[in-house]
């Protein structure tokens, strides 16, 4: 087995980051974040925690065959979940995790990625409850959400929670990777927040607040008779520019959606 990295200052940092409140990445009580640890087991947030208050103390190492195996037995229900996430804590304590760890589990697993955080961004959450999910998640409005975001953000339908999802989660990330010989930087889930992947705690917080920026810009875009997308041949010179495009690339992705007729946007908060 590899050495096992701690919970150190970065998951704690990367928390509180996450956790502050003018932000608006997360309430009190919301989201969660996952670390590898080591190739068997990763950090998990202990359950009724919050973000901003994280100490070290409150990560929990989990083993993730104990959970993975869940998503391949569909006779498995709630019972069977709450036991699994028992089980699956190293510590012995008897409280189940957060259902969430079932996702962080899966993405965890994915070459190069570190960290997993999961947060509720107050704009992304109004685009994601709105008609324009899928063009906010097909599309690139700036360079630097090519850089942060990659080639393209991973939009799940919304469906029912728990093992429904982390199983949707798990096919989709796979089609995303055989596309683009990558795990997606960003999953969307329609009606209810994002999963973040990265390989630092540095990175992942980058991403998030580029990800929350890029969706003040598109509602207020849209407020305006609507976005303005980069060009398909813009965004693979900046892949490339930034060495993110892959050579494993299964077609080209689809052509920017046309903009609509401007509609009455959602308005920021």
């Amino acid at each position: 087995m590899d050495a096992v990295v701690p919970a150190d200052s970065s998951l704690t940092e990367l928390a509180r980051a996450v956790g502050v409140e003018s932000r608006r990445l997360v309430l009190p009580g919301e989201g969660s974040l996952a670390a590898a640890a080591d190739a068997e087991t990763f950090w998990m947030q202990a359950p009724h925690t919050d973000l901003v208050t994280l100490t070290a103390s409150d990560f929990v190492r989990t083993q993730s065959q104990m959970l993975l195996p869940l998503l391949d037995n569909k006779t498995f229900g709630t019972p069977e979940l709450n036991r699994c996430l028992v089980g699956a804590r190293c510590d012995g304590a008897d409280t189940p995790l957060s259902p969430d760890a079932l996702i962080h589990a899966c993405l965890l697993g994915n070459s190069g990625v570190a960290y997993s955080v999961h947060a509720h961004p107050d704009h992304v959450g109004q685009i994601l409850c709105s008609p324009q999910a899928r063009s906010f998640a097909q599309n690139h409005l700036t360079p630097e959400q090519v850089k942060h975001c990659g080639p393209a953000m991973l939009l799940i339908p919304a469906i029912e929670r728990d093992l429904a999802l982390a199983l949707r989660v798990r096919n989709e990330v796979e089609y995303f990777h055989t596309r683009y010989g990558s795990a997606p930087r960003i999953i969307l889930l329609e009606n209810h927040g994002v999963y973040v992947l990265a390989g630092s705690a540095r990175e992942a917080l980058c991403t998030l607040l580029n990800l929350e920026k890029c969706a003040r810009i598109f509602i207020g875009a849209a407020a305006l008779g609507g976005p303005v997308f980069l060009e398909r041949e813009q965004v693979d010179y900046l892949l490339k520019a930034n060495g993110i495009l892959p050579s494993a690339v299964k077609g080209s992705p689809p052509a920017p959606a046309q903009t609509p007729p401007a509609a009455s946007p959602p308005q920021a908060a």
